[in-house]
């Protein structure tokens, strides 16, 4: 019941998207302007010609806690791994994290509160976007904590949707044969410009808010 239930409401966010003009998987990635923590001004079109990852946080979301923790792979967390291969300059992706909580809610954090975060986890995003109005969540059709979006070269939507396919909190699930590393296989498809399989999956965390 769980899965159908799960199966729907990712066949009515697909619709949405359709009807909305949200995000869709092989159409032209809603363009943006929006503010990082450091007060800089970043767009979608300043990046054209870099693949680009988009990935929405929240610091105390358990299911971005789980991404994050450094329990994992010799004291080092999957994203920030992901984001330290994938952003050197000889690979060269873009990776903005966006944090789409309002000023009130729980997962609310300046940019201050956010400069330090970053340090904690020992993250290396390219940039962190602070979206407290919901303007480039609701562009996206974004809903969850983490959820991410891979944008190829020419600007094309490639994957949108879960990190990875195991759907608890425990981080060493990440590291089990069993769990499918979405993400990760979008990334690397997208740098060897091939098809990316699966080009959707059902994000799962905890809501924007």
């Amino acid at each position: 019941m769980r899965r159908l239930v799960l199966y729907l409401g990712f066949i009515c966010l697909v619709i949405a998207s359709w009807v909305f003009g949200i995000a869709v998987v092989g159409r032209e990635a809603p363009e943006f302007q929006a503010k990082d923590y450091q007060g800089q001004v970043c767009s979608l079109e300043q990046y054209r010609g870099k693949i680009i990852v988009l990935e929405w946080v929240n610091a105390k979301c358990p299911y971005v806690k789980k991404q994050y923790s450094k329990e994992t792979r010799d004291g080092v967390g999957n994203m920030q791994m992901m984001q330290k291969q994938f952003t050197q300059p000889s690979v060269g992706v873009v990776w903005l994290s966006i944090a789409s909580s309002t000023p009130g809610s729980s997962g609310y954090m300046n940019p201050e509160a956010w400069k330090g975060q970053l340090q904690t986890w020992g993250a290396h995003p390219t940039t962190l976007i602070i979206d407290e109005n919901g303007e480039l969540a609701r562009a996206y059709g974004a809903n969850r904590t983490p959820e991410v979006f891979v944008i190829g070269k020419d600007g094309t939507l490639l994957y949108r949707g879960a990190v990875d396919s195991l759907r608890g909190t425990d981080p060493l699930e990440i590291e089990r044969t069993s769990n499918l590393h979405w993400l990760k296989n979008a990334i690397e498809n997208a740098i060897r410009g091939r098809r990316v399989v699966p080009p959707e999956t059902i994000p799962y965390g905890c809501s924007i808010r």
